[in-house]
C-alpha cells in the first residue's frame, strides 16, 4: 500500500519533471506525523489557517439591508480593485513566508482580481457606498447554494470608518437574496481583526489546517 513517503517521492518527482519553484501544502491540524515528513522533505511551516462558515443563511431573517448595494464589478473599477488587493492581504501566506518577494506576492493578488473579472465560474463583486466601491469579494458559488469567498476585503481608502461589519453584513443579505444556503471561507489565524469579525458575525469555524511552503533551493 502507499505511504506518506511515497506520495513525497511521487511529488518531488512532479516537480523535477515540470521545474516547479514553489510547492504549498495543507493539512489538518491534527496530521503532526505527516507535518514532520513534510519538514523533512524541506517544507516549512508558515501559518495556521481558519474556516469560517454560516450555514441556513435562507433562514436568517435578521441579515438586515445596511444601506450599501451589491453588484458585478464594472470594467472602469478594475484598476481601483486591483490597486486595493495589492495592499489589503499582508497576513496571508505569500507575505508571511519571508523567503518570498513581497512586490511578486502584491502582483499576485491584482491578477486574481483581473482573472475573477473574466471568469465564468467566479464572480468579482463590489460593494459600494453610493454608487462607490467600499469592498470586494471574489465569490464562487456551487449548484447547491454555498458561497465560498476566495478574497474579501475593504478599499484602503474607507478602512477606519465601521464599514467592516457593514460591508460583510450585505454580501450575507446579498447572498440569502440570491439563493445561497451557506458561506464559507479562509482566513489567516494572524488576522486578529477579521477574526473577531467573524465571531461577532456569528460564523462558526471549521477545524483548521497548517499551511507549509517547499521552495526549490
Amino acid at each position: 500500500s502507499r505511504t506518506s513517503a511515497d506520495n513525497l517521492t511521487e511529488l518531488f518527482a512532479w516537480q523535477e519533471r515540470n521545474q516547479i519553484q514553489l510547492i504549498s501544502a495543507r493539512l489538518a491540524h491534527q496530521c503532526l506525523q505527516e507535518s514532520y515528513l513534510l519538514e523533512q522533505a524541506g517544507f516549512r511551516f508558515i501559518e495556521m489557517v481558519l474556516h469560517p462558515t454560516i450555514t441556513g443563511l435562507e433562514n436568517r431573517v435578521d441579515i438586515e439591508n445596511t444601506g450599501l448595494t451589491v453588484g458585478v464589478a464594472e470594467a472602469a473599477e478594475l484598476p481601483i480593485l486591483a490597486e486595493a488587493a495589492n495592499n489589503a492581504f499582508t497576513h496571508e501566506r505569500f507575505h508571511l513566508d519571508p523567503r518570498l518577494d513581497n512586490e511578486r506576492a502584491d502582483a499576485r493578488y491584482a491578477w486574481f482580481i483581473e482573472k475573477a473579472f473574466n471568469s465564468t465560474e467566479q464572480e468579482l463583486l463590489v460593494v459600494r457606498q453610493q454608487g462607490k466601491a467600499v469592498a470586494f469579494f471574489v465569490v464562487e458559488t456551487s449548484p447547491k447554494g454555498v458561497s465560498h469567498w476566495y478574497l474579501a476585503a475593504i478599499l484602503p481608502n474607507v478602512q477606519g470608518n465601521g464599514l467592516g461589519s457593514r460591508a460583510w453584513r450585505a454580501m450575507m443579505h446579498y447572498h440569502r437574496d440570491n439563493g445561497s444556503k451557506q458561506i464559507t471561507t479562509t482566513m489567516s489565524a494572524r488576522n486578529s481583526a477579521i477574526l473577531g469579525l467573524y465571531a461577532k458575525l456569528n460564523f462558526r469555524f471549521l477545524p483548521p489546517e497548517m499551511t507549509f511552503h517547499w521552495i526549490a533551493a
